[in-house]
């Protein structure tokens, strides 16, 4: 055999061998990224779900889970104070929310600037490099709580606007009952023309609020056997989701709230009121 024919053959083997190589590593390399990218696009969907079942969480609780209580408060009502109003989870199918690369993944609320009223919520993973401060794939979420709706924001109520002067009221019979504390100049008064009803929901009473003759709220008692989780619902769907908490241990009893530029509401189930509308202006003057 000539050695010209020999170097071709030498040359094309390792042209051959080259190109083999170069081949595998490409295809390595393709399936490494088609392997990274669909652990990603799980991630992402997985943080998504997560997210979306805080914002559930939020609407039958008034409230996100603390970063104590993290993502398991999705899979079983938090046993870490504060423990939340009306948890109707699970929220979460599965129990075990672990990321493509074996991580669990990450829950965090933190308030949104100096606002008490607005929090930002992150779920997360790592990523790949499961390193805190590269690759994460991240769901970020702006969440308002307790701030009136501004169109459904009361500016009195049954046609009285706050600080309406009493003597000035026309074409409501308003009848005085007892306050305990006309001494600082509060007077309380019903209607017995109103109906007992707000939202769609019975209520056992409403009391006209008045101090120094201007008219600044209404105080609306629930009997105890009336739905309060009916109300509760009627109220969020009305003013937007409230800021809410569980209080006295045990004992169930739990306070929701929203605040606006001139009006708040408090609802709660202790005696003796369970719904207060009322201006926040009015008593600060």
């Amino acid at each position: 055999m000539k050695k010209s024919n020999l170097l071709t053959i030498v040359l094309a083997v390792l042209a051959f061998y080259f190109l083999s190589v170069a081949l595998l590593d490409y295809y390595k390399r393709n399936t490494i990224a088609e392997k990274l990218s669909s652990q990603i696009q799980t991630a992402k969907s997985d943080v998504q779900t997560i997210a979306d079942a805080l914002k559930d969480y939020v609407k039958d609780t008034g409230t996100l889970p603390t970063n104590e209580q993290g993502i398991e408060a999705l899979i079983s009502n938090p046993r870490t104070p504060p423990a939340p109003i009306s948890w109707q989870g699970p929220y979460l199918q599965k129990d075990n929310w672990i990321d493509p690369w074996g991580q669990h993944y990450q829950y965090i609320r933190y308030l949104h600037g100096n606002d008490k009223h607005s929090f930002i919520f992150q779920v997360f993973s790592y990523g790949p490099n499961k390193d805190d401060k590269v690759d994460d794939v991240v769901s970020t979420n702006r969440h308002e709580t307790g701030r009136l709706k501004k169109e459904a924001e009361p500016i009195g109520f049954q046609g009285i606007s706050w600080g309406s002067l009493f003597d000035d009221i026309k074409g409501k019979t308003l009848k005085s009952v007892s306050c305990p504390y006309e001494d600082e100049g509060f007077f309380w008064y019903i209607n017995e023309n109103d109906s007992l009803v707000y939202e769609g929901v019975p209520v056992k009473s409403i009391v006209y609020e008045f101090w120094q003759n201007k008219f600044y709220g209404v105080l609306i008692s629930m009997q105890k056997s009336e739905p309060l989780q009916q109300m509760k619902r009627e109220l969020i769907r009305k003013f937007g989701l409230p800021n809410g908490y569980e209080e006295f241990g045990g004992q169930h009893n739990f306070s929701i709230h929203w605040e606006g530029k001139i009006s708040k509401v408090q609802f709660s189930n202790f005696a003796p009121e369970q719904l207060h509308i009322s201006s926040n202006q009015i008593l600060s003057e």
